[in-house]
């Protein structure tokens, strides 16, 4: 009787810990961004304006903050767009004041944008996030054909990644 008495509790002990765990990883691993604006802007001022800057507004949907470690541009084919890519240069930052929309004249808005914060390797500090992308089109004839955007963040030392829409990023009139 004593043995199948400690063979219970034995039972007992190990299904309380393995639900205690995966409560406790359910919980902790959850959250996604969850896109709360839509950002565009018209392809004619960047004839006027060497660099546009376009916030777009995110909010986290987890209770543990994440580092965002990278973001990565596709292209509707599906291509990554490079530093390097000869038509088209995009930057990604964090406006902590979540204030930025579009901004077009950098000069006027200097004091703003010297707050930026990279976001690579950027810890949240809340749920709510602008993500804000540097735009420098190098050839004016560029075919705009931005599909999505990847954000690679790690959430309790797990890496993850999300993809979300972009598109009508830039318009064409």
């Amino acid at each position: 009787m004593k043995k199948l008495n400690r063979w219970i509790l034995g039972l007992f002990i190990v299904i309380i810990g393995l639900a205690s765990y995966l409560v406790v990883e359910a919980n902790g691993s959850s959250g996604q961004f969850i896109s709360m604006s839509h950002s565009g802007v018209q392809h004619d001022l960047f004839e006027e304006h060497e660099e546009i800057y376009l916030g777009k507004w995110l909010k986290w949907t987890g209770e543990d903050s994440p580092v965002i470690k990278n973001v990565n541009i596709y292209t509707d084919d599906g291509q990554l767009l490079t530093e390097n890519h000869p038509e088209i240069r995009i930057n990604t930052y964090v406006d902590e004041s979540l204030t930025t929309g579009v901004i077009y004249n950098k000069a006027d808005h200097m004091q703003l944008i010297s707050k930026y914060k990279k976001a690579e390797n950027y810890q949240l500090k809340s749920n709510d996030i602008m993500l804000v992308f540097e735009i420098d089109l190098l050839n004016p004839t560029y075919q705009f054909n931005l599909d999505q955007f990847e954000i690679e963040f790690e959430l309790n030392g797990r890496l993850k990644k999300q993809q979300l829409i972009m598109k009508n990023f830039i318009f064409h009139q």
